[in-house]
């Protein structure tokens, strides 16, 4: 699933965007892309995709505490 179209539905709301915008939404992926043994409740897995969207689309960028860039474009969840 695109990550910039999940931002969309998860900010549908009128106040939702001013709540929760953009930028801290990726910094909340980078967060989850630091802890590669997350799971949901289940045990279920995901993967953060950045490889994809450098082709084109809505690929959502940010740089961390060291200046290294981020590109986060998918999020695909495995179910195991």
């Amino acid at each position: 699933m695109s990550l910039a179209d999940l931002h969309d539905l998860l900010t549908l709301l009128p106040a939702a965007g001013a709540d929760y915008p953009q930028e801290e939404f990726v910094a909340d992926l980078l967060r989850l892309d630091r802890q590669p043994d997350a799971t949901a409740s289940q045990g279920h897995r995901f993967e953060l995709s950045g490889s994809t969207g450098r082709k084109g689309g809505k690929r959502l960028t940010l740089f961390d505490e060291t200046g290294h860039q981020h590109d986060y474009f998918a999020i695909r969840f495995i179910l195991e």
